[in-house]
């Protein structure tokens, strides 16, 4: 961003920044979003000096860094507003997508002719046909009718996904085969040189649990994430921030968090958690089918662009931990069920179903 858009995105706001501040934010642009955040609920000076801004800035704990969280910047949606969420998540997606060796002959929508036999689009989907096996899909140039040869992969296709679909033409254009954006095959697993354990529960912040955790657990990092979407972060520090976020730990382990309430309006994560949750994961998007009920954020928290060494959700069903291509993915059932508790070592990632003594 130019300054002057830096300086209307802080007029919007009601903010005024000194000329060491703009500089700064120039320079810095990955901080504006967390300044916004922390700034909610701190009393705004008149004009932004640069030390009111890196006092505000400084880490509540040197060990854990909030890298993304929801952070509603508007609370109704234009058109406009919709369009560039939806641009910006297709861009993302699809250049994940390109990378992909198998994606032959690729084209865009409007270049599709009966003379072309066999190629590939990356397209997102805008509707679903269920008495066809059909989706009504869309790229920067044209929709288009495409019909789904497997009936298990016309039922993996949500409304809003962002896919790769390799085709045969012909009158019907038919999807062979399909593919997501997902996690690489092959990454380094990122560990902690150190034994560091971190917990995690499924609750509203309890100070006497946290305290009882943090004592008998050899607990040094301790997360609530609790059903009104509030995360907790406990220990010697103690601060607040929203469901889902993307943190990381000891300056090494990326950790995505999120209650389990967006995800309950698929019928598919309550057929089955785990195996949905690893379809987000290759979907790299929490949230696929997008709502107008929803505001705007300035970074998309559902959006997977930072790909997390361990994946939490609360408030599901059942407890359990799972791994997907390097990623931890740990499950938290609510801890007034069972009084239970998930404990991840970061060097050695093992997770323990842990109760109080």
């Amino acid at each position: 961003m130019e300054k002057t858009e830096i300086l209307k995105k802080f007029l919007e706001k009601g903010l005024q920044l000194d000329y060491e501040s703009l500089d700064y934010f120039s320079k810095n642009q990955e901080k504006i979003n967390p300044f916004f955040q922390r700034i909610l609920n701190s009393e705004k000076p008149a004009t932004l000096s640069l030390n009111f801004i890196l006092s505000l800035l400084k880490p509540y704990d040197e060990n854990v860094e909030i890298l993304k969280t929801s952070h509603l910047t508007k609370n109704t949606l234009s058109v406009d507003d919709i369009t560039k969420i939806l641009n910006n998540r297709y861009s993302f997606l699809k250049k994940i997508l390109s990378s992909r060796l198998d994606l032959i002959n690729p084209i865009s929508l409007n270049k599709i002719t009966p003379k072309v036999k066999y190629f590939s689009a990356i397209v997102m989907v805008k509707e679903k046909i269920n008495e066809e096996n059909a989706i009504i899909v869309e790229d920067e140039t044209v929709e288009s009718k495409l019909y789904i040869d497997k009936e298990e992969d016309y039922k993996q296709i949500l409304p809003d996904d962002v896919i790769g679909v390799v085709c045969e033409g012909g009158e019907k254009i038919k999807v062979k085969t399909i593919m997501w954006p997902d996690l690489q095959m092959k990454r380094t697993v990122s560990k902690t040189k150190e034994d560091i354990n971190v917990g995690l529960v499924s609750k509203e912040f309890d100070k006497n649990l946290a305290e009882s955790i943090l004592k008998q657990k050899n607990v040094k990092h301790l997360l609530f994430i609790g059903s009104d979407g509030k995360i907790t972060y406990s220990n010697d520090t103690q601060f607040e921030f929203n469901s889902p976020s993307t943190i990381r730990i000891e300056k090494a382990i990326v950790i995505l968090l999120s209650n389990s309430e967006l995800l309950k309006k698929y019928s598919e994560f309550n057929i089955d958690e785990n195996t949905f949750l690893i379809s987000v994961l290759k979907r790299r998007n929490l949230d696929p089918t997008f709502q107008l009920n929803k505001g705007f954020f300035e970074a998309d928290p559902y959006l997977v662009d930072i790909v997390p060494d361990i994946f939490v959700v609360s408030g599901t069903k059942n407890s359990s931990s799972n791994n997907y291509k390097g990623t931890t993915i740990i499950t938290l059932s609510d801890f007034a069920q069972d009084r239970k508790f998930w404990i991840i070592n970061l060097k050695t990632r093992e997770t323990i179903n842990a109760s109080l003594d």
